[in-house]
């Protein structure tokens, strides 16, 4: 693999995984802040949180596309030189940026059920 095409690939490797961290650090952060918001209302507290579910899809948004602009292209540049485990790599990073997607609705639904609270239509 050409040099430069290796500082390349290292580059977009690494730049997804920071996209990727920060993804799951903001969730994470919405979550907790909407947790302890949830532990004020009492049990059938009809909410809408609009707020909440905007931040969780617009970090989940950033996070894929993120992740796409990057591990697409390191896919690309380990594919052309057949390097197999950094094209292992680019796809691992490609699902690691999917992980906002799995944790932001299963936990928010968990936040509301546990709390007892009812979503508005």
């Amino acid at each position: 693999m050409h040099p430069k095409d290796k500082r390349l690939y290292l580059i977009f490797l690494g730049l997804g995984i920071v996209v990727g961290v920060w993804a799951i650090r903001r969730e994470l952060g919405i979550l907790h802040e909407f947790d302890g918001q949830a532990a004020l209302l009492s049990r059938g507290t009809e909410i809408r949180p609009m707020d909440v579910t905007f931040a969780l899809g617009t970090t989940e948004t950033i996070a894929t596309i993120g992740g796409f602009i990057f591990a697409i292209p390191a896919a690309i540049l380990s594919f052309k030189h057949n390097r197999w485990l950094r094209f292992a790599m680019a796809i691992f990073l490609l699902l690691f940026c999917l992980t906002p997607l799995m944790i932001g609705t299963r936990s928010f639904r968990q936040i509301i059920h546990s709390h007892g609270l009812v979503l508005e239509e």
